[in-house]
C-alpha cells in the first residue's frame, strides 16, 4: 500500500508516523498545554492508586507479622500480590519513579505498535511502520484514557506482544515476558493451554517458571513465605467481589461490561434474570466461538493471539474503557491484511472498512450501557474480521 515511494521516503514516513504517536501519548499524558507532573499521589490519578495500595498492603502484611490484623485487600483492588511487589520494588526509584512511569507509558505505545507489526507479519519493510500506526486509532479511547490515568495496561500489552513477537526465535525472552505481562494482567494466562495446544513446548516452558518467579518466588522474597501466604489467600478472597454491584458501583460512568451493555439495550436492572440469561448465552456462544476457530488451526499465529486478547473482555466483571487497548494487535492484523497484494482489492478493502467501522464504535455511544454497547459491538466486529481475514495471512 505504500509501495510506489523511494525507500528513503518510506523510512522517512515511518519516523514521522512514530513521532506522531509519541507526540500524542506525550500531550494525553501531560496534557495540552503540557503541565508539569504532579508530586501529590492523589493527583496521579491510578498510578497513584496502585503505589498507595502496594503500600497499604505491605505495611498490612508486617502488622500482620507482628501479631497484628491478619492480611484483607484493600476495598476495591484486586491486583495480584506479585504487581503489588513490582509495584514497590518500582517505588525504589524514589523521586524519578512517577516520571520515569510516564517515559515507559510512552514508549510502550511505541513498542506495542512496532513489536505488533513485527508481530502481525508486516515485517520491517520501509513504510510498514507508519502504515502499522494506522491501527492506533481503532484503540484511540482506550489509549487516550489508559495515559491520561497512568494505568498499566499499555504497559501490559506491550510486554505481552514484545514476548509473542520474541518468542519464535527466543523462546525464553519470550515467556519471561510473556509471564511478566501475566503479573500485570492476569488475561496473558490464557496463553498457557494455546501454548499447549500449539506444542510449543519451550515456550510454555518458560512462561511458567516466569509464572513462578513473579506469583511466588517474587512475593516470598519480598514478604517472607507466611507473609505471601497470607497475602495471596487475600487477593483470592478480594477477587470474588469484583462482579459484585458494590463493587461495580464505584465505576458509574465508565464501566463496560456485557452485562451493562445488555442492561441499556434492554431498558432492564443489571441483576435482572432475563437479562443475567442472555449475558450467559452470549459468553457460551462467544467462547464457542473463538474456541473453535483456534482448534480449527487454519488461522495465522497473529490471528490466534488477538482471539486471545479479545477473548476475556464480554466475561470481564470490570471492564473499563482502557482494557480495551488490546484491540490494538486485531487492528494490526487487518491493517496486514489490507496490506497484502496477494489479495483482491475488494477483500484489502473491506479490512480497511472493518478497521474505519471499529474505529467509529469505539468512539461512540452514550456514557454508561451505551459506550458499553458499542465497545461490546466493536469486540465481536474485531473479532469476526480477525477470524477471516487471519486465516489468508
Amino acid at each position: 500500500m505504500t509501495g510506489g515511494l523511494p525507500p528513503k521516503a518510506l523510512r522517512l514516513l515511518d519516523a514521522a508516523a512514530l513521532a506522531a504517536l509519541a507526540l500524542w501519548a506525550i500531550a494525553m499524558l501531560f496534557g495540552l498545554p503540557p503541565a508539569a507532573p504532579p508530586t501529590d499521589s492523589m493527583a496521579m490519578v491510578d498510578y497513584g492508586l496502585n503505589t498507595r495500595q502496594a503500600l497499604i498492603i505491605e505495611a498490612m502484611v508486617a502488622n500482620a507479622a507482628g501479631g497484628g490484623a491478619p492480611v484483607v485487600y484493600p476495598n476495591h483492588y484486586a491486583y495480584p500480590p506479585a504487581f503489588v511487589v513490582l509495584m514497590l520494588i518500582w517505588l525504589k526509584l524514589g523521586a524519578v519513579a512517577f516520571p520515569a512511569w510516564l517515559c515507559v507509558m510512552a514508549a510502550s505505545l511505541l513498542v506495542g505498535v512496532i513489536a505488533g507489526a513485527r508481530l502481525a507479519g508486516l515485517g520491517w519493510r520501509p513504510g510498514r511502520l507508519a502504515l502499522a500506526a494506522l491501527a492506533a486509532p481503532v484503540a484511540l479511547y482506550a489509549l487516550g484514557w489508559d495515559l491520561r490515568t497512568r494505568n498499566v495496561n499499555l504497559i501490559y500489552l506491550a510486554v505481552a506482544v514484545l514476548g509473542l513477537a520474541a518468542a519464535p526465535r527466543r523462546p525464553a525472552m519470550g515467556g519471561v515476558l510473556l509471564s511478566l505481562s501475566a503479573a500485570l494482567k492476569l488475561y496473558s494466562v490464557l496463553f498457557v493451554p494455546w501454548l499447549a495446544w500449539r506444542r510449543q513446548w519451550r515456550f510454555l516452558v518458560w512462561m511458567l517458571a516466569g509464572l513462578a518467579l513473579w506469583f511466588v518466588v517474587l512475593p516470598a522474597l519480598w514478604f517472607g513465605f507466611r507473609g505471601a501466604w497470607a497475602l495471596t489467600l487475600a487477593w483470592i478472597d478480594a477477587l470474588r467481589t469484583i462482579g459484585t454491584p458494590v463493587y461495580q458501583d464505584i465505576f458509574p460512568g465508565y464501566l463496560l461490561t456485557l452485562a451493562r451493555a445488555v442492561a441499556w439495550l434492554r431498558q432492564s436492572p443489571a441483576d435482572d434474570p432475563v437479562t443475567l440469561v442472555i449475558v450467559t448465552g452470549i459468553q457460551a456462544a462467544w467462547a464457542a466461538f473463538v474456541l473453535w476457530r483456534l482448534w480449527r488451526s487454519d488461522l495465522a499465529p497473529a490471528a490466534e493471539i488477538a482471539l486471545l486478547l479479545l477473548l476475556p473482555l464480554p466475561f470481564a466483571p470490570l471492564l473499563q474503557p482502557h482494557h480495551t487497548v488490546v484491540f490494538l494487535v486485531p487492528a494490526l492484523v487487518l491493517l496486514a491484511a489490507a496490506a497484502r497484494t496477494a489479495l483482491s482489492p475488494r477483500e484489502r478493502l473491506r479490512a480497511g472498512a472493518v478497521l474505519l467501522g471499529a474505529a467509529i464504535l469505539t468512539q461512540s455511544g452514550p456514557a454508561g450501557g451505551g459506550r458499553a454497547a458499542m465497545t461490546m459491538l466493536a469486540t465481536l466486529v474485531l473479532a469476526l474480521a480477525t477470524a477471516q481475514r487471519g486465516a489468508r495471512l
